[in-house]
């Protein structure tokens, strides 16, 4: 295996890990086929397994929709911005502080909607306008993953570092079984 092959499978055993840690959003239910007048609640689901302090999110909204109403989660103690609903683009948008910060899993917001005309409808985050931060003093960006929340999202990077280390043991085993034969 060369140099680069070994510094490759490095990177890969160490960052991740970072990608295991990093938080779930998910919203639930993430699609809703509704009639006019039909109301739908969407709850917004977080799951972090490293502390985090701060959360700011926007939600797209598909045309058709009209906001009814909203509940606050627990996991948000102070709020920046209470949830606001943006007709120009068709979005809901909050943030809030966690004093203290905050790790585990739970729901950030409820968020209910009417339908103004029946069809499917498709609930999902704004990547762009998105953002946690680490409860760590220096406002450090928190990786997110956008999926489910109550599942063990993490398995597949688990085993990843797994088989990258495995992978990495038997390339030095190999190794040193070369210099004692020759």
């Amino acid at each position: 295996m060369t140099p680069a092959r070994v510094l490759l499978l490095g990177v890969l055993l160490w960052s991740a890990p970072a990608l295991a840690s990093a938080a779930t959003l998910a919203i639930d239910p993430a699609q809703a086929k509704l009639a006019v007048g039909d109301t739908v609640t969407i709850e917004l689901k977080i799951a972090s397994d490293s502390s985090i302090n701060t959360v700011g999110a926007g939600v797209i909204v598909p045309l058709g929709l009209r906001l009814a109403g909203y509940e606050k989660g627990a996991v948000l103690t102070q709020w920046i911005e209470d949830p606001v609903f943006n007709e120009n683009d068709s979005s809901v948008s909050f943030s809030g502080l966690i004093a203290g910060g905050w790790k585990g899993q739970g729901t950030l917001l409820k968020l209910q909607f009417v339908a103004q005309k029946a069809g499917t409808y498709v609930f999902a985050y704004d990547p762009a306008r998105t953002e946690l931060y680490q409860n760590d003093g220096k406002g450090t960006p928190a990786p997110v993953v956008f999926g489910t929340v109550g599942s063990d999202s993490t398995l597949p990077f688990m085993f990843l570092s797994i088989l990258v280390a495995l992978m990495l043991l038997a390339w030095f085993i190999r190794r040193m079984a070369w210099f004692r034969f020759t």
